[in-house]
């Protein structure tokens, strides 16, 4: 059964810090991380997020730089 859970860690700095993970089958599987968040706002909006994706029997993408990759124009694509 899929699950999402947040983790809370420490920095070296002693900050803490809120991670997301979850587990795409049963206990078997492994952990896969899904973000780190400075706050745990932000990691609880994360996770809903991937539980829905796990709902819908998708791999949740998590891109880890938060950056879309940018579309070429057909100019561009033709210049190269």
């Amino acid at each position: 059964m899929p699950s999402v859970w947040i983790e809370r860690r420490e920095t070296s700095g002693g900050d803490g810090r809120y991670v997301v993970k979850y587990r795409l089958g049963g206990r078997e599987s492994a952990h896969c991380y899904a973000g780190s968040f400075a706050t745990k706002r932000d990691a609880l909006a994360r996770r809903p997020g991937v539980a829905g994706e796990l709902a819908a029997l998708r791999v949740p993408r998590v891109s880890h730089s938060g950056e879309t990759p940018a579309t070429m124009t057909l100019a561009e694509a033709a210049e190269r």
